[in-house]
């Protein structure tokens, strides 16, 4: 071992140039991975606030003609249709028909005393709670009987008890919508990030059964939501409740505009194969950048065999086999490849711990404004540390083979006479 440190400290500036490139290898590997990691847990933590065993429909418009009926008709579900859904589609757990006043992302006026604010009214039953996620901060989310008994009463997001200055306990206070009193039941907060926050702490819900008769809706529904029970596919079930759907409301069933919808599994899908896209090309990149450090290792080892000619020889004169010269040429390669790998682990894990407050820094510097929750907890997992660890040794013993063969080759008495 001091032989192999006395060679790396006689030629400093060829062992450091010689070891960046396994260094850059490695960092770029852990930078990236751990980059990766803070994305695909700070989108996982926005898709979070969504079920992904759900699924969500509409009516449109058709494009094929069925039984005589042109192309072109506009659809509607109503409340008779939730029900023979629930009936026919066993494998739904809830099936929740949902409408918002204005349409979708619509907004309406709501007063409180001499306070108001444009928000989203929406009527539903009572497991939309279980699809959007929302946690109750104080008093309590619609019940059935609030339905049942068309009570005028509402669950309103934090940021609606903002707005219009109701405080922390808004419970059995009165809101006006469009005209219509509603007393506050409950107060609820966002699971979601970002504007999606937002837009969901800046909406209330009334029963749907109270919201179709306050604002002249019949028993028309905007679109529904179902989750999937456990063990089911969301997007089977979403294909069967089109295909039940197919005889009732009149359109062809493999007229695919007619009933639009949003697959909450199949979304998650994607966004898991994009991910596991992105650390298969991280991988990939940071292995031949690692790779071209190697080889450059590789070929300092044989010019280092070469000047080490005469040395190499006077070993095997003196009764050195062959088997301690190539653990004496391994060990200096593997020594030099784990060492700035090493050194390319811990910068990297130093710089992904810090990336989220830098970039935050440098957001704040440049008045940059763009939500840094879509990156969370940025590091990589010990076991990917590892993995990185046995690689380094893995291509560390490849790039001595060669020098290490050729270093056996060395005739003790050719090597005597070199000069």
């Amino acid at each position: 071992m001091n032989e192999i440190l006395a060679t790396i400290k006689a030629n400093k500036l060829r062992t450091v140039l010689t070891a960046f490139g396994v260094f850059w290898g490695i960092f770029m590997i852990v930078l990236m991975m751990g980059i990766s990691n803070g994305l695909e847990r700070g989108i996982n933590k926005q898709f979070s606030g969504l079920a992904s065993n759900s699924f969500f429909l509409w009516a449109s418009n058709t494009t094929m003609p069925y039984r005589g009926m042109k192309p072109g008709r506009s659809l509607q579900l109503r409340n008779s249709d939730i029900a023979y859904i629930r009936e026919t589609v066993t494998q739904l757990e809830h099936v929740v028909p949902i409408n918002q006043l204005g349409g979708f992302r619509g907004n309406n006026q709501v007063v409180a005393g001499k306070k108001s604010g444009n928000f989203s009214v929406i009527g539903s039953t009572p497991p939309v709670r279980l699809i959007h996620n929302v946690e109750m901060t104080t008093g309590r989310f619609l019940n059935q009987d609030d339905g049942d008994e068309r009570r005028k009463v509402t669950a309103i997001g934090k940021g609606v008890a903002q707005i219009l200055g109701l405080g922390e306990n808004p419970i059995g206070k009165t809101l006006v919508i469009n005209g219509v009193y509603f007393t506050i039941v409950g107060m609820f907060k966002s699971n979601k990030s970002d504007d999606r926050a937002t837009d969901e702490e800046n909406q209330l819900y009334i029963p749907l059964e109270t919201y179709q008769r306050a604002f002249d809706f019949a028993e028309r529904v905007g679109w529904i939501a179902a989750v999937v029970k456990p063990g089911y596919s969301a997007n089977a079930a979403m294909l069967q409740v089109k295909a039940s759907l197919s005889p009732r409301l009149h359109f062809h069933p493999d007229d695919f505009q007619a009933i639009g919808g949003w697959n909450g599994e199949e979304e998650v899908a994607k966004m898991n194969g994009l991910f596991t896209g992105i650390k298969v090309f991280n991988w990939i990149v940071g292995l031949f950048t690692l790779i071209a450090g190697i080889v450059g290792i590789s070929n300092i080892m044989l010019i280092v065999v070469k000047e080490r000619t005469k040395e190499l020889g006077v070993r095997k004169a003196l009764g050195a086999t062959p088997s301690i010269i190539v653990r004496m040429i391994l060990l200096e390669t593997v020594l030099l490849t784990v060492v700035s790998g090493y050194f390319g682990i811990v910068l990297g894990v130093l710089t992904i711990e810090n990336f989220e407050p830098a970039i935050a820094f440098v957001a704040r510097m440049l008045h940059l404004e763009f939500g840094l929750d879509m990156f969370q907890q940025t590091g990589i997992e010990l076991r990917t540390a590892l993995t990185a660890l046995g690689i380094l040794v893995f291509f560390g013993t490849l790039a001595g083979l060669i020098p290490a063969s050729q270093a056996v080759k060395i005739n003790p008495i050719e090597a005597l006479r070199d000069e």
